[in-house]
């Protein structure tokens, strides 16, 4: 596209070289930026012989054209590997203020290889890129290490993704942490990281982002304004922030309580907006180039927790840890969630991991012999409290924990596969699934298993049970938004912003042409979405993922809601999966077939997915 930096970075950390490239010629029209050239150069680069934790694997990080620019909300970073929890593709975005930094010093594509035989963290500054020595880092959380960064580099303003104790001792759902509060890397990423030796990457920039028709530009960023300042929805944000849905999440019946064995908390009212925001919200907090401010400063000024500050923890947190282990104290979550970005580590694997381990404990399969004399039952904060870091270091209970939810049900028996609760080895954020189909049917075909910002139907619990249950339109509804979300995070904008009516029929396309120079169409950026989830499903197809995959735990599909608005639901996966299928062009086994793969230009991928019987095994001949 014009004047696109179109830059890859790429650092061998075993050989401690750096070097700098153009990006090869069409990425940018075939991908466009952040996590469309991360998934293509995992599938080039990382095979299915290669190990998540050892040096052959890559760890990607990526910024789409829009980044850095004056559009809206776009400030989102991606980073993505093969996974140590899951085995497959594994992709994280994040926002803030580093993927900026990255874009302004003219990265598009940092490609990390090999490990170093000592701790490193990477510098990036205007002209210059340098390994810098970090074993003075290590064992440092995430806060402690980004303040000896910014004082060793004399540069308050440096941004930093880091990861903390959980990354170092290569935890299974270990996250990477940008501006000290923004996670990434669900999947394991932060182990990634750490098994290279690799604590952090800081970056500073001077420079401002090209954008090839600035007066254009300008005049669209602001005629967005006026929609932005008219919707109730980002007032909402603005005053509570997502946790502010957690009330209406049970409400509509699909709020995860106790390991979704329902989707109605009774005690939600102590977790209501209201409460986070009179007693704790010190003032709101944007991201750069947002016109939202969704997040939040928070203190706890009173309690066992007094003192704890940070940035706001959004809903998943509420109804990980909240509704989903019964601890409903604001001030409590807020201190988990402190704890957890510290340390590095994934809210949503964790909370969900514990859910599971306290109802084996609820159920009697487990015994406190078992955990150490601690006793999980539901509502205990303090003992998660102290698991927190024993799961990071790995001590003791801890280091059963860290394997995540799948390997401890494979480890217990049968007897708790109903209840491990995760699709494709990655655990489920907090919402029930039985009541909203399409949700529901996106996360069984994710190509990086249970996460819910791949599909990411935000808006549908805020529709009526017949909509939320109907089976019609929903394959085609979670391609589409598939496709979306893929274009979304390789251009580097909000996912919020799609949530705001009118905001992309009348400026999307408009605000990527106006950055690139290029006359682009919904319908064609749509189809590089398209390409996008092909490539990532080639790589999990490389890995030994098939249809039998494409599914939900059976509590799901095969129990019914108890209660609530919901109740009596269960989940009509299979017909919403063959016309799913249908739609995709992908055969009985799960994989694009040809001929969709060749009009997608993907034609390198035919041979790899198609050719050979027993892909786990052998690595492909191109």
């Amino acid at each position: 596209m014009a004047r696109w930096t179109g830059t890859q970075v790429t650092v061998d950390l075993g050989a401690s070289q750096i070097s700098r490239t153009s990006l090869p010629e069409g990425s940018m029209e075939r991908f466009l930026g952040g996590r469309g050239l991360i998934s293509h150069t995992l599938y080039r680069l990382v095979g299915p012989e290669i190990d998540p934790l050892a040096p052959g694997n890559v760890l990607a990080f990526g910024v789409g054209p829009l980044v850095g620019t004056l559009v809206p909300s776009s400030c989102v970073w991606n980073v993505g590997s093969k996974s140590p929890l899951t085995g497959i593709i594994a992709l994280g975005t994040a926002k803030g203020f580093f993927g900026i930094e990255l874009r302004r010093a003219g990265v598009d594509l940092l490609v990390l290889k090999g490990a170093s035989k000592e701790p490193v963290y990477l510098h990036i500054s205007d002209g210059c890129i340098e390994l810098r020595e970090a074993g003075h880092l290590w064992g440092k959380d995430v806060w402690e290490t980004n303040n000896i960064i910014r004082t060793e580099l004399g540069d308050p303003y440096v941004r930093i993704a880091a990861i903390g104790q959980a990354g170092e001792n290569l935890v299974s759902y270990a996250n990477i942490i940008g501006d000290m509060n923004r996670a990434a890397g669900r999947g394991g990423l932060g182990a990634v990281m750490g098994s290279k030796g690799l604590k952090a990457v800081a970056v500073r920039s001077g420079r401002s982002v090209h954008v090839a028709n600035h007066g254009r530009l300008l005049d669209l960023v602001r005629r967005a304004e006026n929609l932005f300042s008219r919707t109730d929805y980002l007032e909402s944000l603005l005053r509570k922030g997502t946790i502010g849905e957690t009330e209406n999440y049970s409400r509509a019946g699909v709020l995860e309580t106790k390991n979704f064995q329902t989707g109605v908390y009774r005690k939600v009212h102590r977790l209501r907006g209201e409460i986070f925001e009179r007693q704790n919200w010190i003032k709101s907090k944007a991201c750069g180039t947002c016109m939202t401010a969704c997040s939040h400063s928070f203190v706890v000024r009173k309690g066992r927790y007094r003192n704890s500050f940070g940035e706001a923890p959004q809903l998943t947190v509420t109804g990980q840890f909240g509704s989903g282990l019964d601890i409903p104290d604001p001030a409590a979550m807020l201190k988990i969630h402190t704890e957890c970005n510290r340390y590095g580590l994934d809210e949503i694997s964790l909370g969900a991991t514990l859910s599971f381990v306290m109802e084996c404990h609820e159920k009697g399969i487990l015994q406190k012999q078992d955990v150490e004399e601690i006793d999980l039952t539901w509502g205990d904060e303090e003992a998660v409290l102290s698991l927190i870091g024993r799961v990071a270091r790995r001590q003791g209970i801890g280091d059963l924990l860290s394997r995540g939810t799948k390997r401890l049900s494979e480890e217990w028996g049968e007897e708790t596969r109903n209840f491990a609760m995760h699709v494709k080895g990655l655990e489920l954020v907090m919402v029930e699934l039985r009541g909203l189909n399409a949700w529901a049917l996106g996360t069984a075909v994710s190509t990086v298993g249970g996460a819910h910002n791949k599909v990411g139907v935000y808006m549908e619990p805020y529709a009526g049970i017949e909509e939320r249950t109907r089976v019609e339109g929903k394959a085609d509804l979670v391609k589409y938004m598939e496709e979306l979300r893929a274009v979304e995070d390789s251009l580097g904008v909000c996912h919020f912003l799609s949530d705001i009516g009118g905001y992309y029929d009348r400026f999307l396309t408009k605000l990527v042409n106006a950055v690139t120079g290029k006359r682009m169409s919904f319908p064609q950026l749509l189809r590089i979405g398209e390409r996008i989830v092909a490539v990532e499903r080639a790589f999990d197809v490389r890995e030994g993922i098939t249809s039998k995959d494409d599914t939900l735990p059976d509590r799901f599909l095969k129990t019914p809601l108890p209660d609530g608005p919901c109740r009596g639901q269960v989940v009509p996966l299979q017909e919403m999966l063959e016309r799913y299928y249908e739609l995709r062009q992908w055969d009985d086994e799960g994989r694009p077939v040809p001929d969709k793969l060749r009009s997608l230009g993907l034609e390198e991928i035919v041979r790899d997915i198609h050719g050979y019987p027993d892909l786990k095994h052998g690595k492909p001949v191109r």
